[in-house]
Formats: C-alpha cells, sequence, structure tokens
C-alpha cells in the first residue's frame, strides 16, 4: 500500500518538489525490494513457490550439499588425492527427476551468488565506504553551527551500522558455534 501511495504521489505532485523526490525514493526503495525477493537462489518469496513446483522438498539445502560435495571432488583433484567416495554423493538418495532439478538449481546457486558477491565487493562497498566517511565527517565536524550535519551524519551511520551490526548477531548465533567448535577442537 505504501508503495502504490508513493507512485501516485509521485505521479501527482510537482517534479523537483520536496514532495516528488521522497515518492520517487520510496518508489525506488520499494523495487530494490522486491528485486531481492526475486532473487530465486536465496530462500526468498520467489524461492518458495519454486520449491513447491518442481516438487522438491529441501532444494536449497541439496543445493548446498551437491555444491560443498562438487567443491571437495575438485579440491581432491586438484591436490591429486582421490575423491571422496562415490557413497557420499548426497544426490544419489534422491529421485532422478529431482536430482536432475537439484544439479540445475545448483548452477543457478552458484552464479546468483557469485554475482551477488562481485556487486556488494564493486558497487554496494565502496559506496557504503564512502557514505560511512562522509557521515562520519558530518558527525564530527568542528563547526557547531551544523548540527543539522551532525544529525543527518548521526542518522546515515544508524541506517547504515544498525541492520549491519542486527545481520552479524544473528549471522553468529547461526553459525558462531561452528567457528568456536573448530578453535577449540584438538590439532592431530
Amino acid at each position: 500500500m505504501g508503495a502504490s501511495a508513493a507512485v501516485l504521489t509521485a505521479a501527482t505532485t510537482t517534479e523537483g518538489s520536496v514532495v516528488h523526490r521522497a515518492a520517487l525514493i520510496v518508489t525506488t526503495t520499494v523495487a530494490i525490494t522486491l528485486t531481492i525477493q526475486a532473487m530465486a537462489f536465496m530462500r526468498t518469496d520467489i524461492y518458495f513457490p519454486i520449491q513447491d513446483l518442481t516438487g522438491c522438498r529441501t532444494l536449497y539445502a541439496d543445493a548446498v550439499a551437491h555444491a560443498r560435495h562438487q567443491a571437495a571432488r575438485a579440491a581432491a583433484w586438484l591436490r591429486r588425492r582421490p575423491a571422496p567416495a562415490p557413497g557420499l554423493e548426497p544426490l544419489a538418495a534422491l529421485p532422478a527427476r529431482e536430482a536432475r532439478i537439484v544439479r540445475v538449481y545448483t548452477v543457478v546457486l552458484i552464479a546468483g551468488t557469485v554475482l551477488c558477491l562481485t556487486a556488494a565487493a564493486e558497487v554496494t562497498i565502496p559506496f557504503d565506504l564512502h557514505l560511512l566517511t562522509a557521515a562520519t565527517g558530518h558527525l564530527f565536524a568542528p563547526d557547531a553551527s551544523v548540527a543539522v550535519r551532525a544529525l543527518d551524519g548521526g542518522a546515515v551511520l544508524a541506517v547504515l551500522l544498525i541492520p549491519q551490526a542486527l545481520w552479524a548477531r544473528a549471522w553468529w548465533r547461526r553459525h558462531g558455534h561452528h567457528l568456536t567448535r573448530r578453535r577449540s577442537a584438538p590439532q592431530p
């Protein structure tokens, strides 16, 4: 509903006005959010209908297991060691049709992940670093008369850092035990 209101506001307000620009920002933000939801290689809104339509109960998990198995085989081949035992193939227990679907989805998963990581490295991270630098400069401006710039800098820092901190906390709660277990495991 908010997106519809933003589009209608942008269409009915004077071009260049503050309200028009704000409506365009909201519309663009919603459009970006929708494109993120269309990334089928992640468990987003579009992934679940694909999973249902293909009949694969654990499409993502099977694709990740298959990708890890293939990576282990490639690493063994590069080190000139024996490949993992054929019985360890994660798709062996799946019906042939489902295994084919998982193989195709594995390619989509890997390609999408590589593209997203490339975009993050080339666009998102440099842009965020620029914003952080500018916001920090505004926040700690030596001139006390620029309180608005300091508030702007603080708001930008909050918008950039709070979601990252929440993501890092959630990631650590889900995956941190893997890292601490590896570190505390006795070395052979």
